[in-house]
């Protein structure tokens, strides 16, 4: 395991030491999710002064975060961890105001270091080779996977995450195979030996963790660099307004909302890595993409820079995509307890004691425990991933059902895209009961928004209703598996039509920036995120984004910028 703690003091030492230094930089980096870590850490390698700006707070105790809760030493916790690293506590952080963006309100998207790496539930995985045939040359599976390859051992990819080296809360993830292997014949297989032939196996989840603490690329790219190189800065607490832009695509550095600022020297070059949806906002708000979108924001305020700087990008924030979520909850014919929660009304008292003590137990291990996956016959990918959690959904009338637990079906290669688009843009935005904030994050309408969609979770969720009926099992939601009530249920219920905070495409490689991953129409300006993927991809991205980051930098350092 990481020396977390020896590493925590020099960190927060590089934190305050750089506070006020006025020197230029080689490359600054914007936002410190797991891109932003990963592409800062490697472009630190030339040598080069790198600065690695977040606009959140710190979050692991080994990057000076220090959000403890009370219980922590009530149950023998010690005095180096937080909320952040102990992985049971991922579905508690969603609640946490703190560390989430006020100007998109209806996403789950991670703000502080590590950004959604540090609240997600960790699953990681590769995704189908076909996946890449979409991307330009020198971005196929077979270039990507030596760094698919390093990204796993470095984040210590397991799927024994307690330290003891045994799963725990396992009983919902025992049902779900002895259901799979009844009524559909699944194989279990290790999760990431086959990426292209998954369909109807069923795995292990597999997740990033080192020692029993929540481990994530900032923990092991960040951390180390920042130990060894003092070329390397991170800010946080530090939020990009606007990219300051010169004639001719040539970006000088970045404007801060406090009123600061920082610049490239010569040469140097900006890197986006503050997500799917801030990465386009800063680039839109700065002056780039589809004129005529930049020229109906500037009529409302939305564009900081004057005409004379603005670069026409016709591809940017064209084709946004997602993953849906639909939850589906059963109750089982036995009634021994196989669900495990890990906070209904109050914690688990005996098994915080045990993590806080050894860092093994249920603490240990994020909520999902299985993963499976289905398609029509003839389809060669996964249509609809199937991920198993330990118990009934939260805040629904099984919720405290010992023999209860909840499915969460994910489609896993939707056709539904749509405009990337800021509040007060031309009049068009969702923003449910209330007035739209100012520069807001409008709400895509992406989620089963299709009839190809719709009737691909309508065949998975009446396949799996099926199953669970001839299983005996009691489908809860939806109330059984007839054609009417599963309609009713995907059209009208908020449960069935979900985002898996999978957001991408907003700034797809080769065609909003060519195959070097420089923005099309600038002359020094980077995309290193999620941003990039032309289209859904066949597993959660955070795996695929720890790869592409890692190469990233080859890329970006392969030619001087003008």
């Amino acid at each position: 395991m990481m020396n977390r703690s020896g590493f925590a003091a020099v960190v927060i030492i590089l934190l305050c030491s750089f506070q006020g230094s006025s020197a230029d930089y080689d490359f600054i980096v914007v936002g410190a999710g797991p891109a932003g870590c990963i592409v800062a850490s490697k472009l630190a390698e030339t040598g080069k002064r790198t600065l690695l700006l977040e606009a959140g707070p710190a979050t692991s105790w080994a990057f000076g975060g220090r959000d403890q809760k009370p219980f922590f030493q009530q149950h023998g916790g010690n005095s180096d961890v937080t909320v952040f690293d102990i992985p049971g506590e991922n579905e508690r952080l969603r609640k946490n105001d703190a560390y989430w963006w006020q100007h998109i309100p209806w996403a789950l998207q991670g703000r502080g270091v590590g950004g959604s790496g540090m609240v997600n539930a960790a699953l990681t995985f590769k995704p189908s080779p076909r996946d890449f045939d979409l991307w330009p040359s020198g971005w196929k599976f077979s270039d990507l996977e030596p760094f698919f390859d390093e990204a796993f051992e470095k984040t210590k990819l397991t799927s024994t995450p307690s330290k003891d080296g045994k799963l725990y809360a396992q009983g919902t993830g025992e049902a779900f195979e002895e259901l799979s292997n009844n009524q559909f014949g699944f194989s279990k297989v290790e999760l990431n030996a086959n990426p292209g032939s998954r369909v109807n196996t069923m795995s292990v989840t597999q997740v990033t963790v080192d020692g029993g603490q929540r481990s994530d690329a900032c923990m092991a790219y960040l951390l180390p660099a920042m130990n060894s190189r003092s070329n390397l800065e991170l800010r946080t607490n530090s939020e990009v307004k606007k990219i300051a832009m010169g004639m001719g695509g040539l970006a000088g550095g970045v404007e801060l909302t406090d009123g600061s600022s920082f610049s490239l020297n010569p040469g140097g070059k900006l890197v986006m890595t503050a997500g799917p949806l801030n990465t386009p906002r800063i680039l839109l708000m700065s002056g780039i993409g589809p004129n005529w979108m930049v020229s109906q924001n500037s009529d409302h305020g939305l564009v900081l820079n004057g005409n004379q700087y603005w670069v026409d990008n016709w591809a940017l924030a064209r084709s946004m995509h997602d993953h849906t979520f639909t939850v589906m909850n059963f109750r089982v014919p036995d009634t021994k307890k196989i669900a495990f929660r890990y906070y209904v009304d109050k914690y688990v008292d005996s098994e915080l004691s045990r993590y806080f003590n050894s860092r093994s137990g249920p603490y240990a291990q994020y909520g999902p425990v299985r993963v499976g996956f289905i398609a029509r016959d003839g389809v060669s990918d996964p249509e609809v991933e199937l991920l198993v959690m330990t118990s009934g959904q939260e805040g629904s009338s099984d919720q405290d059902c010992d023999n209860c637990y909840r499915i969460l079906l994910m489609l896993m290669h939707e056709t539904a895209r749509d405009f990337y688009k800021l509040s007060k843009w031309n009049g068009f935005c969702d923003c449910e009961t209330r007035k739209c904030g100012w520069g807001e994050v409008c709400k895509p309408n992406l989620y089963l928004a299709n009839s190809e969609d719709f009737e691909t979770m309508r065949w998975a969720v009446q396949k799996i209703a099926k199953a669970a009926e001839a299983e005996g099992y009691e489908v809860l939601t939806p109330s059984g598996s007839g054609d009417d009530t599963i309609k009713n249920f995907l059209q009208n219920d908020p449960v069935a039509k979900l985002s898996a905070s999978h957001y991408a495409g907003t700034c797809a490689i080769g065609t909003c920036t060519d195959a070097d991953l420089r923005v099309e129409g600038t002359e020094n300006i980077y995309v290193a995120d999620s941003s990039l993927f032309p289209a859904p991809i066949h597993a959660h991205n955070v795996g695929t984004v720890f790869a592409v980051a890692a190469k990233a930098a080859q890329h970006i350092t392969k030619e001087p910028a003008t």
